[in-house]
């Protein structure tokens, strides 16, 4: 070959030293133009600030959602566990003898977080009193039918198992801050002293 002869010389294509300046061509001594342009590619801490500005307003309310999204569950699971216990209570009372259900005197029943009957305060979430009076004035009676008896049952959600007053009108639990109540009722049939029905 000759000296100086180079075949892309000859076609008259342009040779390129480097297509592209490597970032690492610099080395330790500086930096290359390109690594500018790629570290004014990131956000600022003024637009970060912004934006975390903006995130955080758009969250407030739905944080606030939270809370009351935890009550309403709350409640929705006390009414349920309350509905569970009330059928347990009003199912015991209507296997008892008609008598005893009335001259009894009904303890305070306890339950725990799952509606499960528990033999004492002991670890209970619900605390549960029931009440039995007998002949209840139905519409359209002129009297109280000695055969029926009205069972009030209330149930408190007492995590704290606190004392709770008895309200001396009602013979009910007197509503007390941080214990939510609720009250089931139902009237449940039997025999008289006589035995008939």
């Amino acid at each position: 070959m000759r000296q100086g002869f180079h075949p892309l010389n000859e076609m008259k294509i342009p040779i390129r030293k480097s297509l592209e300046p490597s970032l690492f061509s610099a080395g330790m001594a500086g930096r290359s133009p390109d690594s500018r342009v790629l570290r004014n590619g990131g956000f600022s801490l003024v637009e970060v600030a912004i934006a975390i500005a903006i995130i955080s307003v758009a969250f407030i309310p739905i944080l606030n959602l939270v809370p009351m999204g935890m009550n309403n569950f709350r409640n929705s699971s006390d009414t349920s566990i309350g509905a569970q216990i009330s059928q347990q209570v009003v199912n015991q009372i209507q296997e008892t003898d008609f008598t005893t259900l009335l001259t009894a005197k009904q303890p305070t029943l306890y339950f725990d977080a799952y509606g499960g009957a528990l033999p004492s305060a002991n670890g209970a979430l619900y605390n549960v009193c029931v009440r039995v009076s007998q002949a209840p004035v139905l519409p359209g009676a002129q009297s109280g039918n000695q055969n029926l008896a009205t069972v009030i049952v209330q149930i408190a959600n007492n995590p704290g198992n606190r004392a709770l007053q008895v309200d001396p009108i009602t013979n009910l639990w007197a509503s007390q801050p941080g214990v939510s109540m609720r009250t089931y009722s139902t009237v449940v049939s039997g025999y008289n002293t006589s035995g008939n029905q």
